[in-house]
């Protein structure tokens, strides 16, 4: 595990700082501050040391929003080492064991609810079907990690979905509802523009220029599977920049020996 600054200088002098078909498990055995673990340090250095000290266990929607990144990366891998639960009656001791035992024979790989394999399927296929997604996979480098020195000295990771041949970031995302004001709304409150700000100037500080684009794919998992594609713009951008340097300096403390949380004092809030 990469979990130094020395260990983290050293791999960025020895491999660079982007990596092409590096590991999801190697990515995220480096200590280095991601969009995710920034989102929570908003929120306070306290929420943050506790999002990077427990993970989180996968849901259904996450698992779903997983097992479409792989489809999209790699279909053959997606073919391999995606599978879902038979049709099992949970209710009773002998399906909850023979869950158990099918989970045990598959470890490693990704167990689908029982039918969320078409629904991944019917995703990727509305996905690929789109001449706008066609067009931004077409040459583009999939799954890239990328490593540097953030602002205040703090390590920073990303792993963007797509870059393309203009260095513009795709990122695929996984709704309910993909149309432009349903998925404005999910940008705000999931704080996607924090992660567009961050791995943009993560891209700056290693490529040395200014990369400004960033196109979320917003992909149904719902019927009838619709699909996307946003550019954000500037002002979003720099509403997030603010919110990740902010999230940098809470990280700082995230990661120290004591963690503060909100203020202790009487506010006052507006509704």
């Amino acid at each position: 595990m990469v979990n130094t600054i020395e260990a983290f200088n050293a791999l960025v002098e020895s491999k660079g700082n982007f990596m092409f078909d590096s590991p999801f498990d190697f990515y995220l055995s480096i200590n280095a501050a991601s969009s995710s673990a920034l989102k929570q340090c908003v929120r306070s250095p306290r929420h943050g040391r506790h999002y990077m000290d427990n993970p989180k266990a996968s849901s259904d929607a996450m698992l779903i929003g997983t097992a479409f990144h792989l489809a999209m990366e790699n279909m053959d891998k997606f073919k391999t080492d995606v599978i879902e639960l038979p049709a099992l009656n949970l209710k009773t001791k002998a399906g909850r064991e023979e869950r158990t035992q099918f989970k045990e024979a598959n470890n490693g790989k990704i167990i689908l609810p029982n039918g969320d394999l078409q629904i991944v399927r019917n995703m990727v296929d509305n996905c690929l079907s789109t001449q706008t997604v066609q067009s931004l996979i077409h040459g583009a480098e999939h799954e890239v990690s990328g490593y540097c020195k953030g602002q205040f000295g703090v390590p920073c990771k990303f792993r963007a979905d797509l870059i393309t041949e203009t260095w513009a970031v795709v990122d695929f995302k996984t709704t309910r509802d993909a149309s432009e004001v349903a998925f404005a709304w999910d940008c705000r409150k999931f704080m996607y523009h924090l992660q567009a700000a961050f791995y943009l100037d993560c891209m700056a500080r290693v490529k040395g220029f200014n990369i400004s684009e960033f196109i979320f794919v917003a992909v149904e998992n719902v019927a009838p599977y619709g699909v996307g594609v946003y550019r954000l713009d500037y002002p979003s951008i720099r509403r997030g920049r603010k919110l990740f340097q902010t999230g940098l300096m809470n990280y700082i403390e995230a990661t120290s020996d004591y963690q503060t949380c909100y203020p202790d004092k009487i506010g006052t809030i507006t509704i």
